[in-house]
């Protein structure tokens, strides 16, 4: 039994001379085969056989490369340092956020300018929108390391102005929606972009709720930031659903689509408010209990 395992994982892990010509004959073999519509030759299962082992070998290799880097990364004190600490992780994500949605927002807005189109100006104010909830973030997140004191309260106060934030980019969202519903207006990706696209929104919107849950009791800056990063997946998912029926819809009803896009759009409207009225309500009453916990101390 243990040379049975040594020799399936000694196969597994093959000599580069032996896996490189291995997956590039599995590649060259499967292009063929489907590009001559040879499904059903004799040669065909041993292709997909060989394609099969390739895939194999070069998950184990990914994986036994991503061992490497985490452990390359955890020895490099900057790295470390980065990966183990989780509000500096939280700055950093910030700021590079705040970043990204500057660049799209001048861009859409120079874009907007040149084209003459109401499309690109909204989506430069959507983006502007973002930049300057940010920025606020940004700098209570500075000034709340600076106080000697209430700090709780100091973060407390600044998830509740997100909140208030998050009711004025609403309607920038609502204006998208819109503009993409009645005036037939979205996003389209050529090629296999629409299916990166939706990897990546998917992805993202997975990974912001599985961050949600994990820090849902921890600094309320971060917990905000979080909450406009939620906000911004579901923006996403709904003009992934535009970019979709622009790809794949031809056969769809133009009806149809009205109606499940201003399903869609209502859907992802209504939960940015009830975000935002919730951040409100518990921030509000999170800061009442503290400041009667600070007098009765007193």
């Amino acid at each position: 039994m243990k040379k049975l395992k040594r020799f399936l994982m000694q196969s597994l892990k093959p000599h580069p001379a032996i896996g490189i010509p291995a997956a590039l004959l599995a590649v060259a073999g499967l292009v063929f085969v489907f590009t001559q519509n040879a499904e059903n030759k004799f040669y065909a299962p041993v292709i997909y056989a060989l394609s099969f082992y390739a895939l194999c070998v070069t998950a184990v290799q990914a994986f036994s490369a991503a061992r490497r880097i985490n452990k390359a990364l955890h020895t490099n004190k900057y790295t470390l340092k980065y990966l183990t600490e989780t509000d500096l992780r939280a700055r950093i994500t910030l700021f590079t956020g705040t970043a990204g949605n500057l660049g799209f927002a001048v861009f859409n807005l120079m874009s907007g300018i040149y084209y003459s189109t109401n499309w690109f100006m909204q989506l430069g104010v959507y983006y502007g929108l973002l930049t300057l909830i940010r920025v606020i973030l940004i700098f209570f997140d500075r000034k709340n390391r600076t106080l000697p004191q209430n700090r709780t309260l100091h973060q407390w106060k600044a998830y509740r102005f997100c909140g208030f934030l998050l009711l004025y980019l609403n309607t920038s969202v609502t204006a998208l929606a819109v503009e993409m519903v009645w005036k037939n207006k979205g996003f389209y990706y050529s090629g296999m972009m629409i299916y990166v696209s939706a990897a990546y929104t998917f992805y993202r919107l997975i990974s912001t709720m599985v961050k949600l849950v994990k820090i849902r009791k921890g600094n309320p800056i971060r917990l905000a930031a979080k909450n406009l990063d939620l906000s911004i997946s579901m923006m996403s998912v709904f003009c992934l659903q535009t970019a979709m029926f622009a790809s794949f819809g031809a056969g769809m009803a133009d009806r149809k689509m009205l109606i499940m896009n201003c399903l869609t759009g209502t859907a992802v409207c209504l939960c940015i408010v009830l975000t935002a009225i919730s951040m409100i309500i518990k921030s509000t009453k999170t800061i009442k209990q503290y400041s009667k916990d600070v007098y009765y101390e007193h």
